[in-house]
């Protein structure tokens, strides 16, 4: 999905679908809002949705986040982020 902005309210209810909006902190819950929309996100949107997550957190932010999370971000995008960012990120789909 396309996002445009890091605005909560205009992002696709789906990406929170067991969380209250409400109670989510763009700059506290950074995690989870990266994790869930790279979650979301395809090879066509990615560098739409990257550049959007890099404005707000920055790169090293959004490493952290991609190599901790335990979200399922898809192989695909896992290996865009390790090339943009010339790092090792392993799958999220090993157990």
């Amino acid at each position: 999905m396309k996002i445009s902005s890091l605005d909560l309210n205009n992002l696709p209810s789906v990406f929170f679908w067991d969380i209250d909006i409400n109670l989510i902190s763009v700059e506290e819950d950074y995690g989870v809002i990266i994790s869930r929309v790279l979650m979301f996100t395809n090879e066509e949107y990615f560098e739409n949705n990257i550049s959007i997550l890099e404005d707000s957190y920055g790169k090293a932010k959004i490493i952290n986040v991609i190599k901790n999370t335990k979200e399922r971000i898809s192989d695909d995008i896992c290996t865009l982020a390790a090339i943009k960012y010339n790092t090792v990120i392993n799958s999220k789909f090993h157990l």
